[in-house]
């Protein structure tokens, strides 16, 4: 039987969600964070690939850079170590394909297979605190993040939907500020690899405690 490290750590995880759900609310917060991801969008890959298929095409990218969220449910076990489930959405890539290609099919094959650069998906993490001085936190998290991405390619004369999914190792650090007893403040950075590309999450949050 064979067993991905990833999805071994996944299931550990989601059973340690499972038994913290009879503990006390009080331990609870939920929150979420806006920001920016950044990648590389595999246009060198992408690029290359035509080229080796034969294709004279250019390729430009308006994803570089682009708007991303999450959305995240944490137990903290004791003052240290705690558990989190989040929604990831890593953002839109706009990509623009200059040429000609004597096979729509040859085409349409040669980008079948290019890694993804961005997706959507849930991410389980186990976290660590550290208290800098009152009030403020470092936190640092590592888990998987299950993923999903799809691609939609508008031609002349053809429209076709690619998709992929996968999972991944998922890391990350953030400074946390207690406003209130209740609400606190972070600013976060998230690093992804999908599909051997990397993605980092650069986003400011806020976070409602029970």
């Amino acid at each position: 039987m064979n067993i991905k490290v990833t999805d071994l750590l996944a299931g550990l995880l989601m059973c340690n969600i499972m038994i913290c759900s009879i503990a006390q609310a009080k331990d609870w917060a939920i929150g979420g964070n806006l920001g920016v991801a950044t990648g590389d969008d595999a246009i060198s890959s992408l690029s290359q690939q035509l080229s080796e298929n034969g294709i004279n095409a250019s390729t430009n990218s308006s994803g570089r850079s682009r708007l991303a969220w999450q959305l995240f449910a944490a137990y903290q076990y004791n003052a240290a170590f705690g558990v989190e489930v989040a929604y990831i959405d890593l953002g839109d890539i706009d990509v623009d394909f200059t040429g000609a290609a004597s096979s729509i099919d040859a085409f349409i094959s040669s980008i079948n297979n290019i890694d993804s650069d961005t997706a959507q998906g849930f991410r389980l993490s186990a976290t660590y605190r550290y208290e800098l001085v009152e009030k403020l936190q470092l936190k640092g998290r590592l888990g998987v993040f299950r993923w999903d991405s799809e691609y939609t390619y508008y031609g002349a004369s053809v429209v076709k939907k690619f998709k992929n999914s996968g999972s991944d190792i998922s890391f990350g650090v953030a400074l946390e500020y207690v406003l209130t007893e209740n609400i606190s403040a972070n600013l976060a950075w998230d690093h992804y690899i999908i599909d051997s590309e990397a993605v980092n999450l650069f986003s400011p949050g806020l976070s409602y405690k029970f």
